[in-house]
């Protein structure tokens, strides 16, 4: 769900096109440190008292090959994802605003890491 709606927004597209891994903390082996890509994974979270709804927190880390457009990047993340919604999404909102870090192995990989809240529609056991 999360990661279809990002795919459908063109100021993320336009930086990763399809290089959004969801599921995951680090971007898989296949990626290629001179490409932008979004890795994010859930935090945990907790239904409504009804059931109806499932709030989640997401890490979300930006990559780029540069950093000023690292930040760039995350930015365009927040335009495509803050305050939106969609047909199984009823709310995201950026609960962490983004830190510009790196890793440095096995190289030095610039991305901004921020956190959001996306609260699902959802019936449970429904």
């Amino acid at each position: 769900m999360l990661k279809s709606h990002l795919l459908s927004q063109s100021p993320i597209t336009a930086i990763v096109g399809q290089r959004v891994y969801g599921g995951r903390n680090f971007q898989p082996k296949s990626w290629q440190p001179a490409q932008a890509a979004i890795v994010f994974n859930g935090r945990g979270g907790f239904p409504d008292y009804a059931s109806t709804f499932l709030g989640e927190s997401f890490a979300f880390k930006c990559y780029h090959p540069d950093e000023v457009q690292a930040m760039a990047f995350y930015e365009a993340l927040v335009t495509g994802l803050h305050d939106k919604h969609g047909p199984d999404i009823r709310h995201a909102q950026l609960e962490v605003t983004g830190v510009a870090t790196d890793e440095q192995e096995p190289l030095n990989y610039h991305f901004v890491l921020c956190f959001f809240r996306v609260t699902f529609n959802f019936r449970l056991g429904g």
